[in-house]
């Protein structure tokens, strides 16, 4: 799978705009460099987000777990992460289509 750091960004913001939970909805995203909203994104909003990324890359629990404890939420880690330990190979047009995107 191959994405630019734009089309990640994308991905992350249609994430990042599923938690439904934030009375004060995150600024979107805009540099690899940045963290997500930690102070925006309360404990429910961290478990969404994980849980859609992890579902839209299929990335096992596991992983995900490992990752998230090491509490390292700049954008470009987390892209990191997902090439590493993604089980899929799509498009980004695909990833688009993901059902639990388009919801």
């Amino acid at each position: 799978m191959i994405l630019t750091d734009t089309e990640f960004l994308h991905i992350i913001n249609l994430i990042y705009a599923k938690d439904k939970s934030a009375a004060d909805k995150p600024n979107p995203i805009l540099s690899m460099d940045e963290e997500l909203d930690t102070d925006k994104l309360d404990s429910l909003g961290m478990v969404i987000f994980f849980f859609i990324l992890t579902e839209v890359f299929e990335i096992p629990e596991d992983s995900a777990e490992r990752f998230i404890s090491i509490n390292a939420y700049t954008i470009r880690a987390i892209k990191d992460f997902v090439i590493k330990e993604s089980a899929v190979d799509m498009s980004y047009e695909a990833i688009l289509k993901a059902d639990i995107l388009c919801s």
